[in-house]
């Protein structure tokens, strides 16, 4: 499917194209060019991205801004550039995967991350990434500086929110997934509510179901959880490594003083999603979402926005 995405209709003005490089004898080139109606200039434009945006959606980001056409929002992409085939091997589910092009934006930029040539002379034996050489290249129309290689850079970045080490334990523990169950168990008659309201495609899961009494339930749970082993430390690289109760208990009590909100809204999603539409529950949780908030933010505010792209 990625050389069908190699060609993607980018929201950008007629003349934009993306275009890939077929690896053969003879280098051919292809190039996809949007027609019709764009949004360009009719709106601004802002995309949202992230580690996870790969391949074709890199390639529609990076053609946007090339073109000065729209703010990226986020985090570095991926870093998908290339275009492999996959011919299946007769042994045991193996494969082999050719690469056979690359994407190219509008201004040139290759958007690939790891340089395979350069990893297979290592001998593969090097477990730290080698990433392709990043170039600088510029916008086509306003001639901002960008880079080559390592995905998509934003042009405002915007970093997720990251769980303390206390958090991830507390999560993958389990406890929060038992609480939740039982919170759920004790309430039959809440039960056969949420149930009915979630299964109406209109539904809407924004109101909260659990308030801080059901936090301080919850961090008592925790407590308790930690002084029967329950929820520890797990460290997968080291199994000698220990760290003792009473350290997960003070890196656990920090984390319910510093960020209760974002505990009890995971709790909180976790109940919900018994009931609720996964439709629902997205639209829920993007109002709190720190980048949309920020594209938002940005998109209210043309003189920056204006700024940001080199306008004016």
């Amino acid at each position: 499917d990625d050389a069908d995405a190699a060609a993607p209709d980018a929201a950008g003005p007629a003349a934009a194209d993306a275009k890939t490089e077929k690896a053969s004898p003879k280098r051919v080139e292809f190039r996809s060019r949007a027609t019709g109606a764009t949004l360009f200039g009719a709106a601004p434009v802002a995309v949202l991205v992230d580690g996870q945006s790969a391949s074709a959606s890199e390639i529609v980001a990076g053609a946007l801004q090339d073109y000065d056409a729209g703010v990226v929002v986020g985090t570095r992409t991926f870093g998908k550039g290339l275009i492999q085939d996959v011919s299946p091997l007769p042994y045991d589910g193996a494969a082999l995967k050719v690469t056979v092009g690359r994407y190219y934006t509008p201004s040139g930029r290759c958007l690939q991350e790891l340089d395979y040539e350069k990893e297979r002379a290592d001998g593969g034996l090097n477990k730290k990434k080698i990433v392709e050489k990043r170039e600088t290249f510029r916008t086509l129309v306003s001639k901002r500086p960008i880079e080559s290689g390592g995905g998509v850079a934003p042009d405002v970045v915007v970093e997720p929110d990251t769980l303390t080490k206390a958090e991830t334990a507390l999560l993958r523990s389990g406890v929060v997934g038992k609480f939740t169950d039982d919170w759920i168990d004790a309430r039959p008659g809440l039960s056969e509510s949420l149930f009915a309201q979630g299964s109406s495609p209109d539904a809407d899961a924004a109101a909260p179901l659990l308030n801080r009494r059901d936090l301080e339930e919850l961090k008592a749970v925790a407590r308790k959880a930690v002084a029967k082993g329950d929820l520890r430390y797990n460290y997968a690289e080291d199994d000698a490594k220990s760290t003792s109760a009473a350290e997960v208990q003070r890196d656990l009590d920090a984390a319910f003083a510093a960020h209760p909100d974002r505990i009890l809204k995971v709790a909180d999603a976790l109940v919900k999603e018994r009931f609720y539409r996964s439709s629902a529950l997205l639209k829920a949780q993007l109002r709190d979402e720190k980048v949309v908030q920020a594209t938002m933010k940005l998109l209210a505010d043309r003189e920056r926005f204006d700024k940001i792209l080199g306008r004016g």
